[in-house]
């Protein structure tokens, strides 16, 4: 297979930044998906002009080899490297070359990265009772995103942003997921109903919080606040977990992960997880696999904030009181 490398990343690029779908009355383009295979892409760039001293412009299918591949996983250092050899199958497929070249890297065991630690739920403690007398005002609204972001069950900056009052359902939020294309029904324990008072004033329109203001019209200007909000509350985040000495790194995309792992922990059915989460089963089972690897330590048995009665856990279903 002599096809060209870079101009098949170029067309898968360009397909999922056309992608496009309505996710709470709010239109949302394939730009994650897009931005994920650009980074790939300039990752095997710097692996094949630094270290293979390789034009990438120039590599083809029948380069990239099972030598060619065991190299750029080290190269890695355990950085991603799941996600970035799914995402190379990929490319692959899309290139109609054949993927059992990467049959050697798919056995090597993951290195574990230190965002994929479990976190228990005592940190998101600390987090929310940290000092505040050193943040601004945007950087405290950050960390209420991130703090409703998990009391959500994982919400991210653009399903944050696109809530409004019609989703507020008794003491149960309402919304699709973006990134999984589900419907969670989300108890509001008193954490997040505390956050939803706190800016209930400054909301644009009736949006439940202040992430888009009346300068964020078009499905363009939406996009690029989610983006801004969402790279500043990251980078505040990273400083605070630095500042509590924290053993990894957090992120707005980690809050879903440890919303997941908190639950299965507080032995939490299986299908209340999915329908809080808006996830699959066959997702939750996944984390169930993964945090099986782990040891749970210092997590309360249930959400705080939550009130749940055994008919309701037997129910599969979130009681809140």
């Amino acid at each position: 297979m002599n096809k060209n490398v870079s101009q098949t990343f170029e067309q898968m690029i360009k397909w999922q930044s056309q992608k496009k779908c309505i996710r709470n009355g709010i239109v949302v383009y394939g730009a994650p998906s897009a931005r994920k295979f650009r980074y790939l892409r300039d990752s095997l760039k710097r692996f094949s002009e630094t270290v293979l001293c390789r034009d990438f412009e120039t590599l083809t299918f029948t380069d990239i080899d099972s030598g060619f591949l065991q190299r750029y996983v080290s190269h890695l250092q355990g950085r991603n490297v799941a996600e970035k050899i799914r995402k190379l199958k990929q490319i692959f497929r899309s290139a109609h070359a054949g993927t059992e070249v990467f049959e050697p890297v798919e056995a090597i065991p993951a290195v574990r990265k230190t965002t994929d630690l479990f976190i228990p739920y005592s940190e998101i403690v600390r987090i929310r009772e940290m000092d505040r007398i050193s943040l601004t005002n945007k950087e405290s609204f950050c960390l209420d995103l991130f703090l409703f972001g998990f009391y959500s069950g994982g919400s991210s900056v653009a399903e944050m942003a696109a809530l409004r009052k019609e989703n507020v359902h008794g003491d149960y939020l309402c919304c699709e997921r973006i990134g999984c294309s589900g419907t969670a029904r989300i108890p509001l324990n008193k954490y997040a109903k505390e956050i939803l008072r706190k800016y209930r004033k400054d909301g644009f329109g009736d949006y439940l919080l202040p992430v888009f203001t009346h300068k964020h019209l078009s499905a363009e200007q939406q996009q690029g606040r989610i983006k801004r909000i969402t790279e500043q509350t990251n980078g505040l985040m990273k400083e605070i977990a630095r500042k509590l000495q924290l053993e990894c790194e957090l992120t707005l995309g980690m809050t879903r992960r440890i919303f997941i792992e908190h639950m299965l922990a507080c032995r939490m059915p299986l299908e209340t997880i999915a329908e809080v989460t808006g996830c699959t089963l066959d997702t939750i089972i996944r984390y169930l696999e993964n945090i099986s690897k782990t040891k749970p330590m210092d997590i309360p048995y249930f959400l705080p904030g939550c009130t749940y009665s055994k008919t309701g856990r037997k129910a599969g279903r979130l009681l809140y009181i």
